[in-house]
């Protein structure tokens, strides 16, 4: 087990690492000038028309949360492998049998990949992207409700 949450883990947070490389190095700075631009227009045309100037400024939140949505999902990743990583320095000491360690364990690697997909599928197909970010968030938290019960069963 402790073998399969470190590879995980270092995949988790590899893949993590490179998600938010690519979106701050290549998207985030298209992102930053759409935010100036959005604030901008919504400035100039907010004395000539407050209702365009409050479509302005709805789209210049919907950019927003799509920035923080992106964002997330290399954080959410990255987390995710990193609690692998640090419960693979102690799941030993937990008094769990081998398959329900194993349940959780992969359990926690899987939920570590699935959770971002959802929150990324969310910006552009909102009902399956939750649904996805559900069963991820789901077996994250099976995975760690079975770690927390063998480390109170630790002796």
């Amino acid at each position: 087990m402790n073998r399969m949450l470190i590879v995980g883990g270092l995949l988790l947070v590899l893949s993590g690492s490179l998600y938010g490389a690519v979106y701050a190095g290549f998207f985030l700075p298209k992102v930053k000038q759409q935010h100036n631009d959005l604030l901008k227009s919504t400035v100039d045309i907010s004395n000539e028309s407050p209702t365009m100037a409050k479509k302005e400024a709805d789209h210049y939140v919907n950019n927003v949360l799509f920035a923080n949505r992106m964002g997330s999902v290399h954080s959410h990743m990255t987390l995710i492998g990193l609690l692998a990583l640090t419960l693979s320095n102690v799941v030993s000491k937990f008094h769990l049998s081998k398959l329900w360690m194993l349940i959780a364990s992969i359990s926690l690697i899987i939920s570590g990949f699935i959770l971002p997909l959802g929150v990324f599928l969310e910006t552009w197909q909102k009902t399956m992207g939750s649904l996805t970010a559900m069963v991820g968030g789901s077996l994250l938290l099976v995975s760690i409700a079975i770690f927390l019960f063998g480390a109170l069963r630790a002796k």
